[in-house]
C-alpha cells in the first residue's frame, strides 16, 4: 500500500496474516477515530515507511501492536511522523517482550518521529555493586603468582541495574546478556575499587561468555594492606545474541589472600 490518505474514518485497517507487507507514505488525518492501523497473526515481514499519523481524538489509536498472539519475525518503522495531542495513542504497545518506556519486541526497527527509537544499535546495559567500604564481594584467588583468574561476583552477590535495553541480566548478579538480534560491536566502560589484603599488584579483565578478554587487561597496585585500588575499564566486545559480559580478577603478584569489592560499576553500549 502506497501514497494514501485518510479522512474521517471512524475506524481503520486491520492487517491479518501477511507474508510481506509494506505499508508507504500512508497519511492518516486527525479526524480519523478508532484505531488507524492494526496487525494481528503472523507476519514474515512489515515495513512501513514514511507518511504520517496525526492522532487527536482520545478514543484514536495510531498503531496497534497488542494483540496476543502477534507474530512479526521482521518489523520495520521508519521515518513516519506521530504528532497530535493525543500522545499515548500514538501506539497501542506489545503487552509482552516490550521495555519500560518502550512500545515493541527485539525484532523491530524503529525510527520514527514522536516515539521512542528502537535498534540493536540503541541497545544499552548496565549494573552496579555498592557495599560500604570494608565490606563487599570477596574474590578469592589461588596461590599461584600469578593467580587464576576468577569472576567478581557469585549467586550470592548483590548487583542492581538501572538501564535495560535489548539487554538482561538472566538474574545474574554482575552480568549482562545481549538479547538484540544483530551482532555488533559494543563499548564497555565503568570502573572497579578492590580492597586488597597486602601491598600486591592485580589485573581486571573484561570476560566475553565466561572468558576474560586478554586484550582488556588493566592492571593495579596496592601499597600496604587495605588499600583500595580503583580500576577503570575501557574495552570493547563483540557481541552477538545471548552473548553476554562479565567482570573477572586475577592477582599477579603479592601475597596471598582475597580482595574485597566494595563498588564496581558498568556500562555497556
Amino acid at each position: 500500500m502506497s501514497t494514501v490518505q485518510f479522512a474521517g474514518n471512524t475506524n481503520g485497517i486491520t492487517y491479518n496474516n501477511i507474508s510481506q507487507l509494506l505499508i508507504s507514505n500512508v497519511g492518516w488525518f486527525s479526524n480519523n477515530s478508532g484505531t488507524y492501523e492494526k496487525f494481528t497473526g503472523t507476519f514474515s515481514l512489515i515495513e512501513k515507511q514514511g507518511g504520517f499519523s496525526h492522532v487527536e481524538s482520545t478514543l484514536a489509536t495510531g498503531f496497534d501492536v497488542s494483540t496476543s498472539g502477534l507474530t512479526v519475525n521482521s518489523g520495520v518503522l521508519e521515518s513516519v511522523v506521530f504528532t497530535g495531542t493525543n500522545t499515548a495513542g500514538y501506539v497501542k504497545p506489545y503487552t509482552t517482550g516490550t521495555y519500560t518506556g518502550y512500545n515493541f519486541t527485539n525484532n523491530w526497527i524503529v525510527r520514527s518521529s514522536g516515539i521512542p527509537t528502537e535498534s540493536d544499535n540503541n541497545a544499552v546495559g548496565d549494573f552496579s555493586v555498592d557495599y560500604a567500604v570494608g565490606s563487599g564481594i570477596g574474590v578469592s584467588f589461588n596461590t599461584s603468582n600469578p593467580s587464576n583468574i576468577v569472576k567478581i561476583g557469585t549467586a550470592l552477590s548483590v548487583s542492581s541495574s538501572l538501564n535495560l535495553f535489548r539487554f538482561a541480566t538472566d538474574g545474574v548478579p554482575n552480568r549482562l546478556k545481549y538479547v538484540g538480534k544483530n551482532k555488533r560491536i559494543f563499548q564497555i566502560t565503568g570502573s572497579v575499587s578492590s580492597q586488597v589484603p597486602a601491598t600486591g599488584t592485580y589485573i581486571i579483565y573484561i570476560a566475553k561468555n565466561g572468558t576474560a578478554l586478554t586484550q582488556t587487561k588493566i592492571y593495579g597496585r596496592g601499597s600496604a594492606s587495605n588499600d583500595i585500588v580503583v580500576v577503570p575499564i575501557n574495552g570493547t566486545a563483540e557481541l552477538a545474541s545471548n552473548d553476554y559480559i562479565e567482570i573477572y580478577a586475577q592477582r599477579y603478584s603479592g601475597s596471598t589472600g582475597d580482595i574485597v569489592v566494595p563498588n564496581m560499576t558498568i556500562t555497556i553500549k
